[in-house]
């Protein structure tokens, strides 16, 4: 089994396979010591864990996670960094500057369904990043994500502070609430159909697939207009995929 975690900079996902099939997944606000081994012995024996790979944007939990599966499962995990082994190249001025999770979800998207194509991951920011025919990771354009600039709206704005958020029924909110709703779900659905129209015309290629995936990606996929796949497991596909190359 090869166990595969992605660590954002909110929240982690953990997937486990077994010969190339998902078995179970795991979200949770930061990995522990207790809900690690609660998750890899919840059904499984964790000596059937042959190999741990992780990509994570949050380098000041590296060394915990680290040391973490060392304790349980005395497996050194292996950490996505870029390479040529993914087959992809690179057309940014600085490669390494590139996000693990980026590198993953483009490698994913690449694999499962070909190029071109533009990955859109709605987490703590919402990143939309291009690859283009040749297999070439054009770059892209990262923004606050839907949740971060919800409460950083509720920060600032001293008459918000006690509203809430709700799924709008139409584009013009007719109280508080229900603007605030709008505001947030057809403001971010308008604003990725909008990029992914520029980025397309900016790219210049036929068939562009567009892969949306992250947590927020499950209540704004109603809201979007473009024709979008929607994976949950992008990521976690990707890090398995990855583990038979690293």
């Amino acid at each position: 089994m090869i166990l595969c975690i992605d660590i954002g900079n909110t929240n982690a996902v953990l997937g486990l396979y077994d010969n190339d099939k998902l078995l179970k997944t795991f979200r949770c606000d930061r990995i522990t010591k207790s809900n690690f081994i609660n998750f890899t012995e919840n059904g499984e024996s964790i000596f059937d864990i042959k190999k741990v790979i992780i990509s994570s944007v949050n380098i000041n939990v590296n060394v915990e996670v680290k040391t973490i599966i060392k304790e349980v499962l005395d497996i050194e995990p292996v950490f996505v960094e870029w390479s040529e082994k993914f087959g992809l190249k690179s057309k940014l001025l600085i490669p390494s500057e590139l996000g693990a999770d980026l590198l993953i979800g483009g490698y994913a998207a690449t694999l499962k369904y070909g190029v071109p194509n533009i990955v859109i991951d709605m987490g703590t920011a919402t990143t939309m990043f291009a690859i283009n025919s040749k297999k070439e990771i054009l770059g892209g354009a990262i923004t606050a994500g839907a949740v971060i600039s919800y409460k950083e709206l509720m920060n600032k704005a001293s008459k918000l502070k006690n509203a809430t958020f709700m799924k709008p029924t139409h584009i013009i909110g007719n109280d508080t609430n229900s603007a605030i709703g709008s505001g947030i779900f057809y403001g971010n659905a308008i604003m990725i159909d909008g990029f992914v129209k520029k980025m397309c015309e900016e790219m210049n290629e036929e068939n562009v697939k567009v892969i949306i995936t992250g947590g927020m990606a499950n209540v704004i996929i109603d809201y979007l207009e473009g024709d979008y796949i929607h994976d949950d497991n992008l990521l976690l596909d990707g890090l398995y995929e990855a583990s038979k190359i690293l």
